[in-house]
């Protein structure tokens, strides 16, 4: 595997709240990919926390100019190109223009009556379980 492909990028946007809610499912995602470089946008005071914890390598603030190009249609994207990483995934309250989003959206659903921490942690597992089937794959067929 190449070493862009060993990065995985995370989006959260919010406040030490809403950001702290997906704790659980960094922790998931660090323990199943503990080579990989990670690298998250969100707000630098609450990025800071998951740094000092050793779950996130690099905070990039949503201010940052190369952040609109996820989210610019037609635009192409160079730091954030899908294929720079092995994973991505966004975690969000509300569906907001995710037609160019180039990861794996997880929406949070109030209808399912779980917590949205909860929720968030079961999506982020179901993502994990798949990538690594496809990693296990992938190394077999070399084999």
């Amino acid at each position: 595997m190449r070493a862009q492909e060993k990065q995985i990028l995370l989006l959260r946007w919010g406040g030490i709240g809403d950001t702290l809610v997906i704790f659980p499912s960094v922790y998931l995602l660090r323990s199943h990919f503990s080579g990989y470089f990670f690298r998250m946008i969100c707000r630098q005071d609450v990025g800071s926390i998951f740094t000092l914890a050793g779950l996130i390598d690099q905070v990039i603030s949503p201010d940052d100019a190369r952040v609109g190009e996820l989210f610019i249609k037609g635009r192409e994207k160079v730091f954030f190109a899908a294929e720079k990483y092995f994973l991505i995934i966004g975690w969000f309250n509300h569906c907001p223009q995710l037609e160019t989003f180039p990861g794996r959206s997880i929406i949070y659903e109030p209808q399912c009556g779980l917590p949205i921490n909860q929720y968030f942690f079961l999506q982020t597992l179901r993502i994990v379980k798949g990538a690594v089937f496809q990693r296990k794959k992938c190394f077999e067929e070399f084999t």
